[in-house]
């Protein structure tokens, strides 16, 4: 997919038209795109629950492993625990005009819904991205997750330097999977739409006089180091996601096998066996052991039948552990408590988010 993405980088940077400025700029931010498309990729993963179980070749066979291959939602409950808080309530204008003109807007861009997708990729990736373009006389306003765009930050402006979107992908002749058709290239001055005309770029110029790139990050927990913030699919997430994953899977494995009594007849003769049929002796209604022709009679022995409750409790401090670090009340995860929480406590346990 590297190299992909790689030969993708050098023929939109070639495209028609294409100023060296900007075909330096192409090739800069496509090559963040690449870097970071791989771990956005594994948070999508993650936050849809299509991660496998990763197996420690323990506790149980890896062909088992695959059979049970259990899921947990918990990385997605994370993200959804806090956009749920977050609403687009509007803006505040004095003028009536202005505030006439930001209603027909956000209305023909259907704002509040997008705003609501938007978030969720922030919170997803770390990062969602704005952009304005002319719509033939009025303003489109679009949103990009961090899986379909890239930017470039510029310090000392504290904006965005450049930025570049996958405006749309298709499978084309030739290709086993979605590639992109128009990337968009947004500069200071200018909007540059690179189009796949067969298997050439062509570049066309849309000049504007915004004096700055009509792109703008919504992130999630920004810091100096981190302008495009951090995920909330965080590195810990996922590794107690797999312990959970894990966890259910041992738990299918001892539900399986605390089904039925493990009864050892220890000395029997060969004929004992029933035709090979080892359910017999527990499911039978009346069961009868006979003595050998020597005489000697076999030994029962039943062992312990397993427990549950050291893998629930263990499940339990599993969802806790998350419940720290995503600040989400551990209940969201599945996990009660045996007293009812007063509102109270369920007021406070929210507090965080």
């Amino acid at each position: 997919m590297a190299a992909v993405n790689m030969e993708l980088a050098g023929q939109v940077a070639s495209a028609a038209g294409l100023e060296p400025d900007d075909a330096a700029l192409v090739r800069e931010l496509m090559t963040v795109w690449r870097e970071h498309r791989a771990s956005n990729l594994e948070r999508e993963d993650y936050y849809l629950g299509h991660v496998s179980v990763k197996d420690l070749g323990i506790a149980m066979p890896a062909s088992l492993a695959k059979k049970i291959n259990p899921r947990v939602d918990w990385p997605r409950k994370a993200v959804h625990a806090l956009a749920d808080r977050s609403i687009f309530n509007g803006y505040t204008c004095a003028d009536e005009r202005t505030s006439k003109a930001l209603r027909a807007i956000c209305e023909s861009n259907q704002l509040e819904r997008l705003y609501r997708k938007n978030l969720i990729g922030e919170l997803k990736h770390c990062c969602g991205f704005w952009t304005v373009t002319d719509g033939g006389g009025y303003p489109v306003i679009s949103a990009y997750p961090a899986t379909a765009a890239a930017a470039l930050w510029d310090d000392a402006r504290k904006a965005i330097r450049a930025g570049l979107v996958v405006a749309e992908s298709k499978k084309m002749p030739g290709d086993t999977e979605r590639v992109p058709t128009v990337v968009h290239l947004l500069t200071d001055d200018s909007l540059v739409v690179l189009t796949r005309d067969g298997g050439s770029w062509v570049a066309e110029y849309r000049e504007h006089s915004m004096g700055r790139c009509l792109m703008e990050p919504m992130a999630h927990g920004a810091t100096l180091e981190r302008p495009f913030g951090t995920s909330r699919i965080s590195r810990s997430v996922m590794s107690i996601t797999d312990d959970a994953i894990r966890q259910r899977a041992r738990m299918e494995v001892a539900a399986e096998a605390a089904t039925l009594p493990q009864t050892w007849l220890l000395g029997t003769y060969k004929k004992m066996l029933n035709d090979g049929n080892k359910y017999d002796a527990s499911m039978g209604a009346v069961n009868e052991i006979t003595k050998d022709p020597d005489g000697d009679k076999p030994t029962v022995w039943q062992s312990a039948q397993l427990q549950m409750a050291p893998l629930t409790e263990y499940l339990r401090q599993l969802a806790c552990q998350m419940s720290a670090v995503t600040n989400v009340p551990v209940s969201f995860f599945g996990v009660s408590n045996d007293n009812p929480s007063s509102s109270d406590a369920i007021a406070a346990s929210l507090e965080p988010l």
